[in-house]
């Protein structure tokens, strides 16, 4: 019976040991600086009050809080430490004033307290506490039941930042609301505060995990070993990221400068954010507060809540307000123009006329039976700042123009794509210049036209002759100081002798410009080609003389001679520079004029002269034997004559 107990005893404080939080819903992690070394080091941890396991939040009465070595990562000697725990505090922030029906939702603010003292290092202190698990209900992550949370934060070597002093992390101002209501608008101030008056940005990102389902409370002594820095981050669902975590429209966006926080949550469910403030002092990035938050979203009943939407700057001194409240009977906004009680409007949307440039609070409360809702927020008013391009310009060919903004602003775009404070134009069209200030842009535009009076010279000739000539060249009428290269001063010249001839002169506008006129002069170019009569079947190779000319024939021969067989009418060009001549001519084929009549038939003795005209041929062969123009016939048969003519 002894043995059994101890056997019992033994698995019962296994089991206390393995016990897998489901209940961590956020956590971040501070530090301040306090002098000697010595930092502070703040822990808050969130916890589910509903749902979370008893046994899980008991166990966290302590929390594991290891120290790292910034450059290796590798955890100090002496660490970690045992810290123990404070509170809870009940979150208690609700982020609706007329709600009918209160979501089931309850969280609370543990904190854990200790002072270290950290001299200066290189690369700094990771300061971390790892912790399984976080709910299996979550909405956007992968295998929520089994992902840990990690909260560390980086100490900086002081010798390292702009001015050598320690640093203190910002601290969040409050905790966000312990649940949403869907279809309704989420209006947090998000902000921080600096005890060393750094300059502070924010942002999302993407949390971490630490821990496992195994070594949910891993201290490095038995239950596990804590994570060694660089940590790793959670994953989240395929739909989400750290810059869209929640279902929402208008989606999940936090003001960088600001810290203001705001969505409309359409989905029910449980969802983990990251929200981080980043510390910069003198411009250089040197420390960051990041909270891992989860935001319960639920269904809920509103009787009315007060909302509206703005951009954070105002462009001008007018707008138009887009109230986004729900269920109100009466409205009432307050423009927080200083100085007067007439900046208020019981409009739906109204118009606000701001005086001036500046930072405005605008609050708007609405009213419905006993119950009021307000909402505030900052507006800046920017002043317009229209940029102003010179009057439509004119330039000359080939010229340029340039522009500048005459307004220094946060960014400049040009219609060419450029992005500098000026441009140079080098053709005409129609520019603009658009500049940014605090997210206002204004626009104003120039067009740039192109001088197209520019001159041109008229009378390019060529002259193919022995003799002189006297040709008259003249220029665009309507000018200004014309000036020919030969000296006239006219818009008109003579010239006697070839050459190129230079005009310019000025128009109205003052563009100057200038042509070239050419005159030339060659020797004439001259082909005769004899019409010509040939035996048929015979050629004839004609020569169109001019040696070293360009000469085509009309057959497709090209060169100086062309042999042709085929009567027809022909033509030969003849090109010598700038000159050409051409020539038509027919080559033609002499008549068949001969003929001895028709076949003869004798029925007696046979003989008979023949005679061919003498005075036509030059050559009669009888037979290839007889010569002559006249052959006794004295036997039959084939009788042959050739002639010659």
């Amino acid at each position: 019976m002894n043995s059994l107990k101890t056997i019992i005893v033994a698995l019962l404080a296994v089991c206390a040991g393995q016990i897998s939080a489901t209940h961590i819903v956020g956590g971040e992690m501070t530090y301040q600086y306090q002098g000697n070394n010595k930092y502070k080091i703040n822990l808050s941890v969130f916890i589910d009050c509903i749902n979370g396991q008893p046994g899980a939040i008991e166990q966290d009465a302590t929390a594991v809080i290891g120290v790292y070595d910034g450059v290796n990562g590798r955890i100090l000697n002496g660490y970690p430490v045992i810290v123990g725990r404070n509170g809870p505090l009940r979150v208690t922030k609700v982020n609706y004033n007329c709600i009918s029906t209160t979501p089931n939702a309850c969280v609370d603010h543990y904190w854990y307290e200790t002072t270290l003292t950290l001299p200066p290092r290189t690369g700094g202190y990771y300061v971390s506490f790892q912790r399984c698990c976080r709910n299996n209900s979550i909405s956007n992550l992968v295998n929520p039941g089994g992902t840990g949370a990690n909260y560390w934060t980086l100490i900086p070597d002081p010798r390292t930042l702009p001015d050598g002093k320690p640093n203190s992390s910002a601290v969040f101002k409050e905790l966000p609301p312990n649940f949403l209501c869907t279809n309704t608008i989420l209006k947090f101030d998000h902000s921080a505060k600096d005890a060393d008056g750094d300059s502070l940005v924010y942002d999302l990102f993407l949390p971490f995990r630490g821990a496992t389902q195994n070594a949910p409370r891993p201290d490095n002594n038995g239950s596990g070993t804590l994570a060694s820095p660089p940590f790793p981050n959670i994953t989240f669902g395929s739909s989400y990221d750290e810059l869209n975590p929640i279902d929402g429209n208008p989606p999940l966006t936090i003001d960088p400068e600001t810290g203001f926080l705001s969505l409309v949550p359409t989905v029910e469910g449980q969802f983990v954010v990251g929200i981080r403030v980043r510390e910069y002092r003198k411009g250089v990035l040197i420390g960051e507060t990041k909270r891992d938050y989860q935001f319960n979203v639920r269904s809920c009943v509103i009787d009315m809540v007060a909302a509206y939407f703005s951009p954070k700057y105002i462009c001008g001194y007018s707008y138009k307000f887009q109230n986004k409240s729900q269920g109100a009977t009466r409205y009432h906004w307050d423009f927080g123009i200083a100085g007067t009680d007439s900046d208020t409007s019981n409009q739906y949307q109204p118009t606000a006329i701001f005086p001036a440039a500046g930072k405005y609070r605008v609050v708007l409360t609405t009213y419905k039976n006993n119950c009021i809702d307000s909402f505030a927020q900052d507006v800046i008013v920017v002043e317009p700042s229209k940029p102003k391009l010179p009057k439509d310009t004119t330039i000359c060919p080939a010229s340029t123009a340039q522009y500048y903004s005459d307004i220094t602003a946060e960014s400049y775009r040009w219609s060419t794509g450029a992005t500098t404070r000026g441009i140079v134009v080098r053709k005409e069209g129609k520019y603009w210049l658009e500049i940014t200030i605090k997210t206002c842009k204004w626009r104003d535009t120039v067009e740039v036209k192109e001088d197209k009076d520019s001159i041109q010279a008229f009378g390019d000739t060529v002259y193919c002759t022995y003799d002189t000539f006297r040709r008259r060249l003249f220029a665009s009428p309507g000018l200004f100081k014309y000036s020919w290269s030969n000296g006239s001063k006219l818009d008109r010249t003579f010239v006697t002798s070839q050459g190129q001839y230079v005009v310019s002169a000025v128009t109205a506008l003052g563009c100057a410009s200038s042509d070239t006129a050419t005159v030339e002069h060659y020797p004439p170019v001259e082909v005769v080609i004899p019409d010509t009569t040939i035996c048929p079947y015979n050629s004839v190779r004609f020569d169109a003389k001019n040696p070293g000319a360009t000469i085509e024939w009309s057959n497709g021969d090209v060169g100086r001679y062309s042999t042709i067989t085929t009567p027809n009418t022909y033509q030969v060009k003849v090109t010598i520079g700038k000159c050409r001549d051409f020539d038509t001519f027919t080559l033609s084929n002499y008549p068949f004029e001969f003929a001895l009549g028709n076949d003869l038939r004798f029925c007696s003795t046979i003989d008979t002269p023949l005679t061919v005209d003498g005075s036509k041929f030059s050559n009669v062969v009888w037979n290839k034997e007889v010569t002559g123009p006249k052959f006794r016939l004295l036997n039959p048969g084939k009788l042959v004559v050739n002639v010659t003519n």
